[in-house]
C-alpha cells in the first residue's frame, strides 16, 4: 500500500513540475506568494472598480428619478400599422399628387 501512495505522490509532483514548473517546496512557496500578490494587486482593485461603477449608476438613476426625468425605454419601437405600406409624396393615393390636380 505504501508503494502505491508513493507512486501517486510522485505522479502528482511530476504533474506539478510539468504543468506549472513547480520543482520543490521553495518553488511552490514562490508560486503561492506570486498568486497572492496578483490577487491583491489585480483582482481586488478590479472588483472595487466594478462596485464603484455600479454604485455610481444607481446614484445617477436615483438623481434622474428625483429630478423627474423619465427612464429611457430601450424596448424596440412599435411599428406604425399602415394598410398600404409607406406613402410617399403629397396625394400619392389620388394618383398623381399636386401636379395631377392642376
Amino acid at each position: 500500500m505504501a508503494a502505491r501512495s508513493e507512486t501517486v505522490l510522485g505522479n502528482l509532483k511530476q504533474l506539478l513540475n510539468v504543468t506549472f514548473g513547480v520543482r520543490g517546496t521553495r518553488n511552490a512557496a514562490s508560486w503561492i506568494a506570486a498568486g497572492g500578490l496578483a490577487y491583491y494587486l489585480i483582482y481586488v482593485p478590479e472588483q472595487q472598480r466594478r462596485q464603484e461603477i455600479e454604485r455610481e449608476r444607481l446614484l445617477a438613476k436615483e438623481r434622474a428619478v428625483a429630478a423627474g426625468l423619465v427612464e429611457i425605454d430601450r424596448a424596440r419601437p412599435i411599428p406604425d400599422p399602415q394598410d398600404r405600406g409607406l406613402i410617399k409624396g403629397a396625394g400619392a393615393g389620388s394618383g398623381g399628387g399636386a401636379a395631377a390636380k392642376s
